[in-house]
């Protein structure tokens, strides 16, 4: 997770049935990604690299009823800011999630 905004941000996700409903899968706590650098102004300084938040989900065999049962991952992004402290976004600004799959194990999963 790449967080270009000039806030702090949480990252939760859910995982949705076929009929949108939330499964009682809990994969991954609200994660709290961190601002990027900023410069006096509160608009995140351009120059200074964003260092991603990697965020390790792990399955296991107890989940894989419910896992079966997924048809979508929800993802829910909040925004910390403080009261009283404007936030200055810009067209610039991003977040941004990549999602990568590393599987080991001995089950098999068939997904329709």
């Amino acid at each position: 997770v790449t967080n270009g905004l000039p806030v702090q941000t949480t990252i939760s996700l859910a995982m949705l049935d076929k009929d949108g409903l939330r499964l009682p899968l809990k994969l991954l706590s609200d994660s709290v990604i961190p601002a990027p650098t900023l410069k006096v102004d509160g608009t995140v300084d351009a120059n200074t690299p964003i260092t991603p938040k990697y965020l390790n989900i792990i399955v296991d065999k107890t989940h894989l009823v419910d896992l079966k049962k997924t048809k979508t991952i929800e993802y829910t992004l909040r925004i910390d800011s403080k009261e009283g402290t404007p936030i200055t976004f810009q067209k610039e600004n991003s977040f941004r999630i990549k999602l990568g799959v590393y599987l080991k194990g001995d089950a098999t999963i068939k997904f329709d």
